[in-house]
């Protein structure tokens, strides 16, 4: 169900196929429209005939939670072009760990968005930090020898929630206030008649919360031995990239327990130290972010986080949203056990 905190679909508008809330009015979108009236933007040479258009503005993703912090996952981990950053949106809304704790909880695990809203800052002030990519650009032209504003292109990576959905959202049906669907689950099974289905509800989120909890304190050594590694991957690349680039990273596994990578570009005889690699806690991480703020502000050319500083923050939603996945699936089930008119 499309709605959120007074607010419903018709207070939304469609724009390269995605559903924008009107009252998010993005300074860049306006630039956009700007450069593009005084013939400063680049035109995009599009040969698509109409019925090819007509199609593409008819597939339209509502704006959710889910799919914000979600989509963190496949730039991570497979879209490692992708530009998209979330560090800003932690540090200036969020502001600490144990306020990102908190509003996680309030969002997906039991809470009301309201309440999840409550726990951030999400003033006018604030509200340009609410998107995490810009749907601007400059380009180099070989042909002029100068870099042109373009608007960014779907090669990079098409991002199909460039903004935090606050008043315009995917929610649980039928709840209010608004909740997203796994914290409805939580919550109705927490409020259900039966004792062990409320037990069982409270275990699954204190197994959670305790996972969560490993993983940030220790990112690299907490991660999955089996099929984990990626965390590593991400960090090494960012943070050590002459490293990255001169060993065998296909195994993000097989890197998480190597002591020594032998180099690719020269030969066996030299070995990068990876083991005594490690990433730093999520906490940490944090407030890395936290102290970098001050020279964003100072910056007026093209003001970024430090590799470090953005990769932590990666790290730190990922590892909220795969455990997500689990606790979810765990409600679920037991949402369709006690549906089941047998006694079992």
């Amino acid at each position: 169900q499309l709605l959120g905190t007074g607010h419903s679909a018709d207070h939304a508008h469609f724009r390269d196929g995605r559903c924008l809330p009107d009252w998010e009015d993005n300074p860049e979108e306006r630039e956009l429209d700007r450069l593009r009236e005084n013939g400063v933007l680049k035109a995009d040479d599009d040969s698509r005939n109409d019925n090819e258009m007509d199609a593409e503005v008819s597939l339209v993703t509502f704006p959710s939670f889910e799919g914000f912090f979600g989509q963190n996952t496949d730039v991570l981990y497979y879209y490692l072009h992708c530009k998209i950053a979330y560090g800003p949106f932690l540090g200036q809304c969020v502001t600490s760990y144990e306020k990102w704790t908190e509003f996680f909880c309030n969002l997906f695990l039991g809470g009301s968005v309201i309440e999840a809203l409550s726990v951030i800052d999400i003033s006018e002030r604030k509200r340009p930090y609410l998107h995490v990519r810009s749907p601007l650009m400059k380009a180099w032209n070989a042909a002029t020898g100068e870099y042109e504003w373009n608007k960014r292109g779907d090669e990079e990576c098409d991002l199909t929630f460039p903004m935090l959905p606050v008043k315009c959202f995917l929610k649980a049906k039928g709840t209010y206030p608004a909740r997203t669907w796994s914290s409805n689950l939580f919550f109705a099974l927490n409020k259900d008649e039966n004792p062990e289905l409320r037990e069982l509800a409270l275990s699954a989120r204190d197994w959670v919360l305790s996972g969560i909890e490993k993983h940030c304190i220790d990112p690299k050594h907490s991660d999955d031995e089996i099929g984990g590694g990626e965390w590593f991957l991400a960090y090494l690349r960012q943070v050590h990239r002459e490293i990255y680039d001169d060993i065998d990273h296909t195994d993000p596994t097989a890197l998480l327990h190597k002591k020594y990578a032998a180099s690719e570009n020269c030969g066996t005889l030299k070995k990068h130290k990876i083991g005594d690699i490690r990433i730093p806690s999520c906490s940490d991480g944090f407030q890395r972010i936290v102290e970098e703020l001050p020279r964003l502000e100072s910056e007026t050319d093209k003001p970024v986080l430090g590799r470090e500083a953005e990769v932590m923050a990666k790290i730190l939603i990922d590892i909220f949203m795969s455990k997500l996945v689990d606790f979810s699936t765990v409600l679920k089930i037991a949402q369709v056990i006690s549906q089941d008119p047998k006694d079992k």
